[in-house]
């Protein structure tokens, strides 16, 4: 059988075949040389095989054949090993490919660094598919995260990291709950969700930025440079000014409160501006309000004159919320904004005036304003007959 194997390299013709083929072909059949020698030395089965093998294979398969079968049959055998070859090549060249994206996509952090071979999961990088010229992570917070050790990890500013996740992050405490979703950009700037009505000057102008940058690294297109709502758009080197400051829950502590006060108040939509809302769930003894769900980002306005009572994030699932406080120990409430309106802690409203914009911060599945309608210190009351939503 071995005889037999070195006849084959008779067969190859030197001049037809490059040098490096055919040291790929002899490397072959030398591999074989060795796997029948070691197979011929086994008794019992692997005799049995090896006979089967040599007889179907090479007998069968090559000799006896004409000229020209022998020589397609080298042929072929070359354009495997080759093939074969090439194939580890590359394979090699995309595993090394796929460990730098996975170390970009895939990790956690702990203790400040990007730890990826023994955590595997949390950050998935977002490269933008049209043509923007910047990228921006998703990383989903874990227990022993804080603020610090993410801006750290990721090379960023705190404030970039701030600015971008404002409905999820407390902008004064600067604390977060595990398992929510940040947004991080590459670069220190403001990550902005535009919103309705936005325009590249007004955002521009809101994130103190450089309008040709923005253009520039946003791919904008000419003429009009328009913005889709719900989109995220890069400020490079920009910054938002700070919300405004949480005010002290204080409760009414005058005498009791009935519906009769609410005669003397004259209510209007909170939601007129909101176009195609629906009343996502109404109000009932376990939820104390009216959930009015409209387009991500659309103005909420005071549903009456009075002032304003609380402006701020808010610990216990109401998020970014209004407080308007009516008088005679009447309160309306709002929940689960965006952002807020041009207001301030004690500032007299109107009614009909901007005071948040849709969004779902705090405990919310889906954007919509939690509007509630209060008499006294606790007696939350379902708005409808009084508020014509």
């Amino acid at each position: 059988m071995i005889n037999r194997i070195k006849k084959i390299k008779i067969h190859i013709n030197i001049k037809t075949f490059p040098s490096i083929l055919k040291n790929l072909f002899l490397a072959v059949f030398g591999l074989l040389k060795s796997i029948f020698r070691l197979l011929a030395s086994m008794p019992g089965v692997f005799s049995y095989i090896f006979s089967n093998i040599k007889s179907f294979f090479l007998i069968r398969s090559f000799w006896g054949r004409t000229n020209f079968y022998t020589r397609y049959f080298q042929a072929v055998i070359i354009f495997l090993t080759v093939s074969l070859f090439l194939t580890g090549v590359f394979t090699k060249l995309s595993a090394v490919g796929d460990t730098n994206f996975t170390k970009d996509t895939f990790a956690s952090i702990t203790n400040g660094n990007i730890d990826v071979v023994q955590q595997g999961v949390g950050i998935q990088t977002v490269v933008a598919n049209s043509g923007l010229n910047f990228k921006y992570s998703q990383y989903v917070t874990q227990s022993t995260d804080n603020l610090d050790s993410i801006a750290k990890a990721f090379g960023v500013s705190k404030d970039t990291i701030k600015w971008a996740n404002q409905s999820v992050i407390n902008y004064f405490t600067e604390t977060f709950n595990t398992g929510v979703t940040l947004f991080i950009p590459e670069i220190n700037g403001v990550l902005y969700e535009v919103q309705a009505g936005d325009t590249v000057d007004s955002v521009v102008a809101k994130a103190h930025g450089d309008k040709f940058q923005v253009i520039e690294i946003n791919q904008l297109v000419a003429p009009t440079f328009t913005l889709a709502p719900g989109a995220r758009i890069l400020i490079p080197n920009g910054s938002l000014d700070a919300p405004p400051p949480p005010a002290t829950y204080y409760y009414y502590t005058g005498p009791a409160v009935d519906v009769t006060v609410l005669a003397g108040i004259s209510f209007i939509n909170p939601m007129g501006s909101c176009g195609g809302y629906i009343i996502s769930q109404p109000f009932w003894a376990g939820h104390n309000g009216v959930d009015l769900a409209g387009p991500y980002g659309c103005p909420i306005v005071a549903a009456a004159d009075g002032v304003v009572d609380y402006v701020g994030w808010s610990n216990y699932g109401e998020g970014n919320m209004v407080r308007i406080y009516h008088g005679n120990g009447v309160y309306t409430s709002y929940y689960h904004g965006s952002g807020y309106g041009n207001i301030s802690l004690g500032q007299h409203v109107s009614a009909g005036e901007i005071i948040l914009y849709e969004g779902m911060t705090g405990k919310a599945t889906g954007p919509h304003c939690h509007f509630g309608l209060r008499l006294g210190a606790y007696n939350f009351i379902d708005p409808r007959p009084y508020v014509p939503y």
